[in-house]
């Protein structure tokens, strides 16, 4: 099972979700358009686990308009807090879980841990 992050850029945000995050298989995706490429070629795996770092709001209008058609998706969003009322479109696309930035990021490894715990074991 591959855990997939979709993170525009390498910064802070990034560094330090990895660091509570423990696993080995995760791909990193810079662009929508890699997103949408290992998408396809993970296609037929089990439901995929995605974690999306969005960072503003044309980002957030791109990653729905092409994740809405990927309904086997477990998502995991992060967000900034200040522009929460910015990122209605976040949940059209159903994710299990959403935080902010400028959280510690313990809340996603316990959300991400039951999802394997449920989903895969």
């Amino acid at each position: 099972m591959n855990i997939l992050i979709y993170s525009k850029q390498e910064d802070s945000d990034e560094r330090r979700l990895m660091k509570n995050i423990d696993f080995t298989r995760i791909h990193l995706c810079r662009s929508i358009a890699d997103l949408k490429n290992y998408l396809n070629i993970a296609s037929g795996e089990m439901r995929r686990i995605v974690i999306l770092i969005i960072n503003n709001h044309d980002e957030m209008v791109n990653i729905c308009n092409l994740l809405i058609l990927y309904n086997d998706l477990l998502l995991i969003v992060v967000i900034n807090q200040n522009c929460f009322k910015t990122y209605d479109n976040v949940h059209k696309l159903r994710p299990r879980y959403i935080t902010y930035k400028d959280s510690d990021f313990f809340d996603v490894a316990i959300v991400l841990n039951r999802m394997i715990n449920h989903y895969y074991l």
